[in-house]
């Protein structure tokens, strides 16, 4: 599905699946993904398919490779965090071994235990934060229930209050992922 709209899309400027009815039904970083590889790849659909796959298992394969550098220090809690990121990449292994979308999911979820694991940086550096919000919800569209249970944890783990600079720095940790979300919303209308 994906490999042939972004085909349409690199080859003929069309986002289409059958070249004649427009679709929007993706999950946007992916297809630009796969739709920059198709143009590189050049018309040829055997080596576009390869190369997708190859793209696919060399980004499974570093997600893997990231997970352990959850483990540093002698706190318990990174630990814990990297048997978790290793439960997702193992529980969904079909689906980063296949091609969708979320073999990039691993990307952001590594990012934001890593700051789980260091509770200095939870809120504190805002920009980051939001632009990985960001990225997730391009990555895929209902990634955006991971920034609710994020700053939650954030909450819980560092027993935060609710005092007007928290608000403020939660207004600009979202800030990044209401602009993309208003965006995405506005492009597929």
């Amino acid at each position: 599905y994906y490999l042939q709209i972004a085909y349409n899309l690199a080859h003929h400027g069309h986002s289409s699946f059958d070249g004649i009815t427009t679709t929007n039904g993706y999950q946007p970083l992916w297809l630009l993904l796969l739709t920059l590889l198709a143009k590189l790849t050049g018309p040829d659909k055997t080596i576009f398919f390869w190369a997708s796959v190859a793209l696919t298992q060399l980004l499974a394969l570093y997600a893997i490779r990231m997970a352990p550098k959850l483990v540093s220090g002698k706190e318990f809690r990174p630990f814990y965090l990297t048997l978790l990121m290793a439960f997702i990449i193992l529980q969904f292994n079909t689906i980063y071994t296949k091609g969708l979308e979320t073999v990039l999911t691993p990307f952001f979820i590594i990012y934001l235990l890593m700051r789980l694991a260091k509770p200095d940086e939870m809120l504190e550096k805002t920009t980051p934060l939001g632009l990985v919000f960001a990225f997730a919800f391009l990555v895929r569209l209902d990634a955006v229930a991971v920034v609710p249970a994020y700053l939650l944890f954030d909450f819980i783990l560092n027993r935060r209050r609710l005092q007007p600079h928290y608000l403020i720095r939660l207004t600009r940790v979202l800030m990044p992922l209401i602009v993309t979300g208003l965006i995405y919303a506005a492009l597929n209308q």
